[in-house]
């Protein structure tokens, strides 16, 4: 208030002086010889800067005025920018927790990845590097992560480019007081240090904690303090069951914002790697498992080429010191920022991001559309208002500025409305990113609140949109015939041509054709993905996923005997993988005669362990043969026809026919053939193996049929999975939630674009509606006048309606080619639909034509009604 205070100092003492000048005039009889005083003081007063002030104060009370007696058309802007705004600014908070925001740790900015790639990934023939699945990750130009814990140790203990470097992998899992699992991440004793991450309760872990022998102790996340622990600060030196006789003790608590090092994964409970994993894991030099990412502080000073050279150097001196027994091929060292951690979110969500920016900038387009166009037919309304203020002497700037004035305060309210919207949805954005894929971000690590960077987006967006939709209004008011806008009497009574607010009109509309017509393409998309046979029969179907622990027969028998034992499970059967191809690590080496193979999917197929009645209880045919018994032969195997096909085109009779698998291509025994069978539609079936469980692996899927709903029996389950006392992987799940998930992109869009394009026909319709009303308001004079010659009401109502109609049809037109220019880049995730395809474009077209109708309708409606007398003598 300073500035008040001190510019009426400053009028009061311009005023004296005035006075006292003008007096002494007087005296000496000179009255004129200070000229217009009005105009000193107003010269006065520009050269103090105090006037800008003044006419914004004036404008902003204006535009408040102005809007106020106008409150339908003032809700409507506001409600119509808040959504568009709102949707935008909402996209943009996850984009920049994603996308923008670095790891919430010290000196991010210095962290480095080390990766590595390599013309062999095997160094000692008996453990793979990486997983096959990941063969070509050489050709996509990405490095691997894994190393082996010698290779880390030595690289930690001897790099001088690196002030520190720390290890982590995936640990086993611990049983929580309310009977969930969660599982350890094992870190090395320097992870802490080397984040610079302190623990808000209790301490952190520490290089002494990390040896072999060591205390069973870990620190957990704020989150899993808060939900299963209440918070209570005496949660420290508690304990929590490892496995069946060890327990590990509470020793910290994480802070709040702090999630690890990939933003797609919360760590829940953090466990020094020594004391969690298996010593034999670790002893080996030839595992690279033993670290599956290796990270540290690059020294200050040290270029990236010092430190991978140096890092390479100390890796293959690793290997050197127990030399693999084949030959192999030194790895390449690379090093690759983490100021934001590992990208596993942003591949993700990369392209879904760019679907939903494209579609919110549409939606933003249409608002401004939208409400331009109700501006400029707000403006042909105030349009004698206009010429009696430029006729007064107002210049054609001035009241330019006082209407983009009103644009900036409408376009501020919207603002604020839609941050608070975006606010409202941050935690729905979780949901969201779950169906970027489902099975990696069930415990996404970032949290998505809007900060000061998006609030700064959302006032740019302010200020952008008030001017985009402002300043062709406030141009296009300002250029009247004073002369003939102040002689009529009335609003122009004469046909009303195509003007601006109809290319408004055209333009939502052609934007909305857009957004309908990829909703279409996409729901006839997901139609047909759901229309194709997959090989088995998901209805009826349930599963779960568990750690079936050390005593894996017994537990297996009394887990199938329960399920069994419950109302209307007709069977029930146990496999590593549901119905399930390409799986990580399922590939199964088939051994090949003749010329060498000339790719990957020629040298292996894709295998499962299962139990007995695994094809009776996921529906899957068997064509030839024999299921497994009890007690199968370790050698006998199950095919399906694509393995036929590719590996014994030329066999008569597949059964009892010998096959080599396996990296020592040992001998397998055909006894059965199994219809093709595949999880997503997307895929064409690819060679399978099925190879009888022999109680090795610890991950195992349960699975149920049942002959009443599935629903109904979840409870059932879930109440023998609480009491499994074991790690569940997954919750219990249907087959038709199953089958689903296999096509969660394409629901992710048809959802998505649906509701975009449902918002976007809402938004048209308001424009619609808003357009028309201000026609039928200019048009009262003319349409009384046909009433008062014998036109009916339907005819008012065809003729209203006909007009709010050519700029819609214009705008299916415009919409219509741009959208079958757009979709070519869809292309490529449409299935069974060409991007032309007339059912979808038909559908958008009827949908459209038949909502303008309906949203012209009611002030048609209302025209009709006008009593002619009235109309005549309209103001």
């Amino acid at each position: 208030m300073n500035w008040r205070w001190r510019r009426a100092e400053q009028e009061r003492d311009m005023q004296e002086e005035l006075e006292s000048l003008a007096d002494l005039a007087r005296e000496n009889a000179e009255p004129n010889a200070l000229g217009n005083l009005t105009r000193t003081a107003e010269e006065a007063r520009e050269a103090w800067g105090w006037m800008w002030m003044d006419r914004l104060a004036q404008d902003l009370r204006y535009a408040a005025r102005s809007l106020r007696a106008k409150p339908t058309f003032t809700v409507i802007a506001i409600v119509t920018l808040a959504l568009a705004i709102g949707v935008n600014t909402t996209i943009f908070t996850a984009l920049n927790t994603v996308f923008l925001q670095p790891l919430p740790v010290r000196n991010h900015q210095a962290l480095r990845l080390l990766t590595w790639k390599s013309a062999k990934r095997s160094f000692g023939g008996r453990f793979l590097l990486q997983p096959m699945w990941d063969a070509n990750i050489l050709n996509r130009g990405d490095g691997l992560k894994y190393f082996s814990y010698a290779a880390y140790l030595n690289v930690r203990d001897h790099a001088a480019s690196f002030y520190d470097l720390a290890c982590t992998r995936p640990g086993p899992s611990v049983n929580l007081p309310d009977g969930r699992t969660k599982g350890i991440q094992a870190v090395s004793g320097n992870f802490f240090r080397t984040l610079g991450v302190d623990a808000v309760l209790g301490r952190t872990l520490t290089p002494e904690d990390d040896r072999a022998g060591g205390p069973a102790i870990a620190v957990i996340s704020y989150g899993l303090w808060q939900e299963a622990f209440g918070g209570d600060a005496s949660v420290l030196n508690r304990t929590l069951k490892l496995n069946q006789t060890q327990q590990i003790t509470i020793v910290g608590v994480l802070p709040q914002d702090f999630f690890g090092l990939d933003p797609a994964f919360r760590y829940s409970v953090v466990a020094p790697i020594e004391s969690v994993t298996a010593p034999n894991v670790l002893a080996d030099p030839h595992n690279w498992n033993g670290c599956q990412a290796v990270f540290g502080i690059l020294g200050r000073g040290v270029s990236e080429e010092q430190g991978r050279s140096e890092s390479e150097a100390l890796v293959r001196q690793a290997i050197l010191a127990d030399p693999p027994s084949e030959p192999w091929d030194a790895p390449r060292m690379s090093l690759t920022k983490l100021d934001r951690g590992f990208d596993t979110l942003r591949k993700a969500a990369s392209q879904p991001f760019q679907l939903l920016m494209a579609t919110a900038g549409l939606i933003l387009l249409i608002a401004c559309a939208n409400i331009g166009g109700l501006l400029l037919a707000r403006g042909t309304a105030r349009g004698r208002e206009m010429a009696t203020r430029l006729a007064l002497g107002a210049s054609q700037g001035r009241i330019v500025r006082q209407l983009l004035t009103e644009s900036l305060v409408l376009s501020a309210a919207g603002s604020a409305a839609g941050i608070l919207l975006a606010y409202a949805a941050s935690p729905l954005l979780p949901r969201l990113f779950q169906q970027f894929n489902y099975y990696q971000f069930n415990n996404l690590g970032v949290q998505f609140m809007p900060d000061l960077r998006v609030l700064g987006f959302s006032a740019a967006l302010t200020l952008l949109t008030g001017l985009l939709f402002g300043l062709a209004p406030a141009l296009r008011t300002t250029r009247v015939a004073l002369i003939t806008m102040i002689k009529m009497s009335a609003p122009s009574s004469g046909k009303l041509r195509f003007t601006s607010g109809k290319a408004m009109l055209a333009i939502q509309v052609a934007l909305s054709m857009v957004l309908l017509i990829g909703a279409g393409l996409f729901l006839r998309t997901l139609w047909n993905l759901r229309s194709v046979p997959m090989g088995y029969d998901p209805g009826g179907i349930l599963y779960f996923t568990v750690d079936t622990g050390p005593n894996r027969q017994e537990f297996v028998t009394q887990v199938l005997q329960r399920l069994e034992e419950l109302p209307g499970v007709t069977s029930a059967t146990v496999s590593i993988w549901p119905i399930f191809t390409s799986a990580p690590d399922t590939y199964t080496p088939v051994c090949t005669s003749g010329d060498p193979p000339k790719s990957f999917d020629d040298r292996f197929a894709d295998s499962d362990l299962i139990f007995p009645r695994f094809f009776e209880t996921w529906r899957v045919r068997l064509l030839q043969g024999r299921d497994f018994q009890s007690s199968e032969t370790p050698g006998n195997i199950i095919v399906n026809e694509a393995f036929l096909k590719r590996y014994l085109p030329a066999a008569g009779d597949p059964l009892g026919a010998t096959v080599q698998l396996g990296a020592k291509c040992s001998a397998a025994t055909i006894i059965g053939v199994v219809a093709n069978s595949t999880d997503r539609p997307r895929i064409t079936p690819r060679p399978f193996v099925y190879k009888p469980y022999a109680y090795q692996p610890t991950q195992l899927t349960f699975t149920a049929r049942t002959a009443n709903d599935p629903v109904a029996l979840v409870p059932g389950l879930g109440r023998i999975v609480a009491g499994l006392g074991t790690r569940v992987y997954e919750p219990v799940t249907t087959g038709s939630e199953y089958r689903d998930r296999t096509m969660i992109q394409e629901r992710l869009y048809t959802t998505l674009l649906s509701a975009f394009g449902g918002l976007a026909l809402f938004i048209a319709c308001v424009g619609i509606y808003g357009m028309t009303s201000y026609m039928v308001r200019r048009r009262t004079p003319e349409i009384g006048i046909r009433m008062s010659l014998g036109a009916r009401r339907l005819d008012v109502v065809r003729l209203v309606v006909r007009e709010t109609l050519a700029p819609v049809a214009l705008g299916i037109v415009i919409g219509t080619g741009a959208a079958l220019g757009m979709s070519k880049l869809v292309t490529s995730v449409l299935f069974g639909v060409s991007r032309s395809d007339p059912w979808a474009i038909s559908a958008a077209v009827i949908l459209l034509l038949v909502t303008a109708a309906g949203a012209a309708g009611i002030p048609a409606r209302v025209a009709s009604r006008i009593d002619p007398m009235q109309a005549l003598r309209y103001e």
